[in-house]
C-alpha cells in the first residue's frame, strides 16, 4: 500500500549547505592556481578538507529518490521519461552555453571552435562525456536513474537484510577506492571504456553514497533518533576529522609523493570515512534547523533556506558563470598570499550570491525556469500554498523531484 511521501525540511538545509560548499571548493581552486610554495601547501591542505561536498550530493540524491519512491508504486518507463526530460533539458542547454565558449573560464577546457561543425563535434563530446563545467554530476545522475528501479526492487526484496547490504557496500567501496588510489595509477587505462577510465563520471564509483542515502530514507526515524542521541560524539568526531584532514593531505604529498591534485582526490578510502562523518554532522544540523523552522516558520533564515533549496540545481548549473566573473574581478594574490584569508570567504560568498541571483532570474521567468529543472512559477506558487496548508494540518507534503534539489541533486 502506498504511503504519503514526507517533506523533510532538514533536506532543504542540507541542499543549501552542500551547494555552498561546492562553490567554495571551486573558488578555492581559482586561488590555488595563483599560489606557490608554502602558501600553496597550506591552501591545498585546507582545500582538501572541503572535498566532502561531492559525496554529500550523491548521498542526498539517493536519500531523496528513496523518500519519494520507496513506498509508492513505481512505473519504470514513466519514471525514466519524467526524469530524463526534467534533467535533460537543462543538460542540453548549459552544455551548449559552455561549449559555445561565450564564457571563458578555467573550468571550461575546450579547443578553439571556428565553425558550426567544430561546435557540433565539441557539443556531442560534452553530452556523452559530461566533461564540461561540472556536468559529470548530471551524467552520473542519468546513470543512477537508469538503475534506480532495480536498486529499489533489490532493497524491497531483501528488506530484512539492509544492514548486511550496507556493510557489503562499504567493503566493496573500500576495495574499489584502494584499487583506484594505489593500483590504477600504475595501469594503462587508455584503451578502457570511457566510464571505467574516467571513474569520476561512473555511477558505481559512488554506489555507497547512493545506497547509504537510500537506507537512511527507508529507516529515517530510527536513524534520526540515533543521530540525535549521539550528537556529542558526532561533533567530537567531526572536530577530530577536520584537524586530521590537512595532516592526511601532507601525508599524501610528503610521504606518498602524490601530486596536489591526487592528494585532494575524493576517491580515497579515508576520504569516504571523512565524508560520512561530515554528512552525519550536516544531517544533525539539518535536524536542528527543522526544529528551528517549526518554532519560527516565518524567520528570514527559513525563507532563505527554502528558496535556496529550490534554486540549488540552478546554482549548480550556473556556477561557471559566477566563477568566470570571479576570475575577472578577483585580486591576484600570488605576491600577497597573506590576504587570502580575507579574499577567500569574500569571493566564495560573492560567487554563491551571483549564482543564486542567476538561478533566481531563471526561476522567476516562464520557459527559462525549465532550464534549471524547475516547474513554472505559477505551478510553484500553487505548490507553496499546498505545502502551507498541509503543514497546518500536521501532514507532510511530498518532496519535490530530486533533480530540483541540487543535481539534482
Amino acid at each position: 500500500m502506498a504511503t504519503k511521501r514526507r517533506y523533510l525540511y532538514e533536506v532543504d538545509f542540507m541542499r543549501v549547505f552542500f551547494i555552498f560548499g561546492v562553490l567554495t571548493v571551486h573558488t578555492f581552486s581559482l586561488y590555488v592556481l595563483q599560489l606557490s610554495g608554502s602558501a600553496a601547501d597550506v591552501t591545498n591542505a585546507v582545500h582538501a578538507s572541503l572535498h566532502f561536498t561531492r559525496m554529500g550530493f550523491m548521498f542526498m540524491t539517493g536519500m531523496v529518490l528513496f523518500i519519494t519512491h520507496y513506498n509508492r508504486p513505481l512505473r519504470p518507463f514513466r519514471f525514466w521519461l519524467k526524469r530524463y526530460i526534467a534533467v535533460g533539458i537543462p543538460y542540453l542547454f548549459w552544455n551548449a552555453l559552455y561549449v559555445s565558449q561565450l564564457v571563458k573560464s578555467h573550468f571550461i577546457r575546450q579547443e578553439q571552435i571556428h565553425s558550426l561543425a567544430e561546435f557540433g563535434s565539441a557539443y556531442w563530446d560534452a553530452l556523452i562525456h559530461g566533461n564540461v563545467s561540472f556536468m559529470y554530476y548530471v551524467l552520473v545522475t542519468f546513470q543512477l536513474y537508469l538503475v534506480f528501479p532495480l536498486l529499489r526492487w533489490f532493497l524491497r526484496r531483501f528488506s530484512t537484510q539492509h544492514l548486511k547490504i550496507l556493510i557489503g557496500g562499504v567493503v566493496f567501496q573500500l576495495i574499489m577506492l584502494v584499487g583506484i588510489k594505489y593500483g590504477l595509477p600504475h595501469v594503462d587505462t587508455s584503451h578502457w571504456p570511457f566510464l571505467l577510465r574516467n571513474y569520476g563520471s561512473f555511477v558505481l564509483t559512488y554506489q555507497i553514497y547512493f545506497l547509504a542515502g537510500g537506507l537512511l530514507a527507508i529507516h529515517y526515524d530510527k536513524i534520526g533518533q540515533l543521530i540525535d542521541q549521539h550528537a556529542r560524539l558526532i561533533w567530537r568526531t567531526l572536530i577530530g576529522a577536520l584537524l586530521l584532514s590537512p595532516i592526511y593531505y601532507l601525508y599524501n604529498t610528503r610521504i606518498l609523493g602524490l601530486s596536489a591534485s591526487a592528494a585532494k582526490s575524493v576517491h580515497q578510502p579515508l576520504m569516504m570515512v571523512y565524508a560520512f562523518i561530515v554528512i552525519m554532522a550536516v544531517l544533525l544540523l539539518g535536524r536542528r534547523y527543522a526544529n528551528f523552522r517549526a518554532r519560527t516558520p516565518n524567520a528570514w533564515q527559513v525563507r532563505f533556506i527554502s528558496l535556496g533549496a529550490k534554486l540549488s540545481f540552478g546554482i549548480y548549473l550556473s556556477q561557471t558563470l559566477a566563477l568566470w566573473l570571479a576570475e575577472v574581478l578577483m585580486p591576484n594574490l600570488a605576491k600577497q598570499p597573506g590576504w587570502l584569508i580575507i579574499a577567500l570567504p569574500i569571493t566564495s560568498i560573492g560567487v554563491f550570491a551571483t549564482a543564486f541571483v542567476i538561478a533566481y532570474c531563471f526561476y522567476r521567468t516562464p520557459v527559462l525556469c525549465h532550464l534549471i529543472g524547475r516547474p513554472s512559477i505559477k505551478k510553484g506558487a500553487r505548490n507553496h500554498v499546498t505545502t502551507y496548508r498541509t503543514n497546518q494540518s500536521n501532514l507532510k507534503e511530498p518532496l519535490q523531484p530530486e533533480i530540483n534539489q541540487g543535481g539534482r541533486h
